[in-house]
């Protein structure tokens, strides 16, 4: 079976790999160059949690992504996942550490709950008022994300799969017989096409969204992995701040990480202007950073834009594209999708090569 796979990033890279390694011969095509830093994909850290306040149905797809990404760390020399146990902090009654419990208990996810005590006796980076709880999941960690995306590309031509870069997709149409993908260099034909094209999405309802990225010069040494885990704070208003340890093994800007999860200000996603670091965006960020870890709230080195593609309520977008069986679909991942990378490869596949897949993604299907 040949398949064309648009887009390859964190989804289409891991499909791409995961038919190719199945045995489907596999076109995958990227409109700009691999593991570029357009899109949602880049700029050093993505976290992985299990205890997932967003839905309990994520969990099972996580327990298995972290099995894939405990076997991946296996095959390559420079680290892709970090276990650095992960940290949700929120008021008592807010949906952040409560909905992370529910979910945790469901699917016996192992965590510790801390009063805002002993939270600031053991991270004392953290000023938390004294109605604050926290969470501990300990086997959370941190995924280097432009180490993953190469990991998966290696895999998918280690098993034949043609991979191009710089290939714009103008078009596409299913036939009786196949697909026929029209692009700037041509036209290109298969059985199957997978879309995993982010925040390019047109296929379905989706909106890009910016976001700010932030690395600041922290105050004292207790921020490296030894001393930090991957964090989260709800913020109230649907708004959350999170950031990683520092490690001295992966490649970027130096500094603590800190970033606001909002699905702020929509954008076009080819409207490079609009991606831009502007005046003001630091400050976005550095209000929360001075009220909830004023020993980081110093210099503000290094800042970045990604984007997310968002669907309308925050869960992914996975399945056959109504009336078109020869195409699926991977969208709306809606700025937590990183996390998933592996096992959204698997579903991929399943669902191009069997129309259907044993992971239940019920709660993620196309509207």
């Amino acid at each position: 079976m040949k398949v064309i796979v648009i887009g390859l990033g964190c989804a289409g890279s891991a499909v791409a790999a995961t038919l190719a390694k199945r045995g489907c011969q596999v076109i995958g095509l990227e409109q700009f160059e691999i593991g570029h830093d357009k899109g949602s994909s880049a700029h050093q850290s993505r976290a992985f949690r299990m205890a997932y306040a967003e839905h309990e149905g994520y969990v099972p797809l996580l327990k298995r992504a972290r099995e894939c990404w405990m076997e991946l760390n296996k095959s390559v020399d420079d680290q892709i996942f970090f276990e650095t146990g992960g940290l949700y902090i929120s008021n008592k009654t807010s949906g952040l550490v409560q909905d992370s419990i529910a979910s945790a208990d469901a699917h016996d996810v192992p965590y510790e709950l801390l009063t805002a005590a002993e939270l600031r006796t053991r991270y004392p980076i953290f000023a938390v008022p004294d109605d604050t709880i926290a969470m501990f999941e300990p086997l959370a960690g941190m995924i280097v994300p432009e180490r993953a995306i190469d990991r998966y590309i290696a895999i998918a031509r280690e098993h034949g799969a043609e991979l191009l870069e710089h290939v714009k997709v103008l078009s596409w149409k299913e036939t009786s017989s196949g697909v026929v993908v029209e692009t700037d260099q041509g036209t290109i034909e298969g059985d199957k096409l997978v879309l995993c094209k982010g925040a390019w999405t047109s296929e379905i309802p989706t909106r890009a969204s910016r976001q700010v990225l932030t690395w600041w010069t922290p105050k004292t040494n207790l921020h490296d992995t030894s001393q930090l885990p991957v964090w989260s704070i709800e913020m109230g208003g649907d708004v959350w701040l999170y950031g990683f340890p520092t490690t001295a093994n992966i490649p970027g800007p130096a500094g603590l990480k800190v970033a606001k999860h909002f699905p702020e200000e929509t954008i076009d996603p080819d409207d490079e202007v609009a991606k831009e670091v502007r005046e003001g965006d630091e400050e976005t960020v550095r209000s929360y950073v001075e009220e909830w870890l004023p020993e980081v709230a110093g210099s503000c080195t290094t800042m970045h834009t990604c984007m997310y593609g968002n669907s309308d309520d925050g869960h992914f977008r996975i399945g056959l594209l109504p009336e078109h069986n020869r195409v699926c679909v991977i969208a709306g991942l809606s700025g937590h999708g990183f996390k998933f990378q592996p096992v959204l490869g698997e579903i991929g596949a399943d669902l191009v090569l069997e129309g259907n897949t044993d992971f239940d993604i019920s709660f993620l299907g196309l509207k």
